[in-house]
C-alpha cells in the first residue's frame, strides 16, 4: 500500500474538519501518517481516522522545522506529502528533500470562502484526481442508552461564547428535566471556580479537563450536546452525538460541525454577523451572540429531543456515576 504524509497543525476543530481528507485517502488504500499536534492528533489515530501520528513537538516532528535539515530518509517511504502548513522553513525543507508528489496548501486563505471548510480542504485531493469519500463513521462499542445532556459553555475564544448568564438560565431549565453534564476544558480554566459553584447549586455534574479520549466516551453517552463554535462541539458532532451549536460571529456555512445530527442557532437580524477574525477581535459588544435568546435555544433543543415535564426524582444532589 502507498503511504501519505499529511502535515496539519491547528486545533481539535481544525483536525476534525480535515477528517474527509484523511478518510478519502484511507478509502483509496493509502496508509495515512499525520504530522500534527497532540493530543488531538493521537485521538484521531485512536478513533481509526489516521494510521500513524508524528507529534508536532516530538523530536521526530521538530526535524521538519529545523533549518537545512536532511529529511531524505524520513520522507523516502512516502508516495505523497500533503502539507497544510504555511511555514516557509517547512516548505523549503520539503522541496529540497521530497522527490515525489508534494502539495502545499494554505488552510486559511486570505480570500472569502464560498464553500464549507471541509470542502475547501479536499481541493488538493480533487486536483490530484483522488476520489473523495464522505461516508466516514466512528464506532465506539459498548455503550448503553444515552443518559444525559452535555453542555460546554466555552470555546477557544471568548468572542465566540454565548453569555454565561444565558447558559445558566438554560441549565436551570434542563436540570428540571434531565441529568446534565457541564464540560470545562483548558480554555475555561480561569472560570472553573465560577462554574463549580453555579453548576453544583443547580445539582448538575461538572467535568473538568478530561483527556480527549475520556471526553469522547462521555460525549457518546450523551443524548444531546449543546455548545458554542468550539473544538468540543466539532468532536461531539463528529462522534454522531445530536448536537446543537450556537454560532455568533463565525459563519456556519463555512464552519458548521461535520455530522448528520447537527442543528445550528444563529443570530437573526444582525447585519454585522458573521464577521472577520479581525473584526471579531476588535468587537466590544457582541450583538450577534447577545441577540440569541434562551427561548430560541430551548425551541431548538425541543426539536432534537422530547423534553419531559419536570420530575423531582431526576435531581442528583451528589452528582451521578460517570
Amino acid at each position: 500500500m502507498k503511504k501519505v504524509l499529511i502535515i496539519r497543525g491547528g486545533s481539535l476543530g481544525d483536525l476534525i474538519l480535515t477528517v474527509p481528507v484523511f478518510w478519502s485517502l484511507k478509502k483509496n488504500n493509502f496508509i495515512v501518517y499525520l504530522l500534527g499536534r497532540n493530543p488531538q492528533a493521537s485521538l484521531l489515530k485512536r478513533l481509526g481516522v489516521v494510521d500513524e501520528v508524528i507529534g508536532w513537538d516530538s523530536p521526530e516532528g521538530i526535524k521538519f522545522f529545523t533549518p537545512e535539515r536532511d529529511l531524505s530518509s524520513e520522507l523516502s517511504t512516502f508516495h505523497l506529502v500533503l502539507n497544510y502548513s504555511t511555514s516557509p522553513l517547512l516548505i523549503e525543507n520539503l522541496r529540497r528533500n521530497f522527490t515525489h508528489t508534494l502539495v502545499n496548501f494554505d488552510p486559511l486563505p486570505s480570500f472569502s470562502l464560498s464553500m464549507h471548510m471541509s470542502e475547501y480542504l479536499l481541493q488538493p485531493l480533487i486536483s490530484l484526481g483522488i476520489k473523495v469519500f464522505k461516508d466516514w463513521k466512528v464506532d465506539l462499542e459498548g455503550f448503553s442508552e444515552a443518559r444525559f445532556i452535555s453542555v460546554h459553555p466555552g470555546s477557544g475564544s471568548k468572542k465566540k461564547n454565548w453569555g454565561r448568564e444565558k447558559f445558566l438560565a438554560l441549565l436551570n431549565w434542563l436540570v428540571e428535566r434531565y441529568e446534565v453534564l457541564v464540560l470545562l476544558g483548558e480554555a475555561e480554566r480561569e472560570d472553573i471556580p465560577f462554574w463549580e459553584k453555579e453548576v453544583r447549586e443547580r445539582k448538575a455534574t461538572i467535568v473538568v479537563e478530561k483527556d480527549l479520549w475520556e471526553l469522547s466516551l462521555l460525549l457518546k453517552r450523551s443524548k444531546l450536546y449543546i455548545g458554542n463554535d468550539s473544538g468540543i462541539t466539532h468532536l461531539a458532532a463528529f462522534l454522531g452525538v445530536p448536537t446543537l451549536a450556537i454560532f455568533g460571529p463565525t459563519n456556519p456555512l463555512i464552519w458548521k460541525p461535520l455530522g448528520e445530527k447537527v442543528r445550528i442557532v444563529v443570530p437573526q437580524g444582525v447585519d454585522c454577523a458573521p464577521c472577520s477574525r479581525e473584526e471579531r477581535e476588535e468587537c466590544r459588544e457582541p450583538k450577534c451572540l447577545n441577540s440569541i435568546t434562551l427561548e430560541e435555544v430551548r425551541k431548538e433543543v425541543e426539536k432534537i429531543i422530547e423534553i419531559p415535564s419536570p420530575e423531582p426524582h431526576l435531581h442528583h444532589p451528589d452528582g451521578f456515576q460517570l
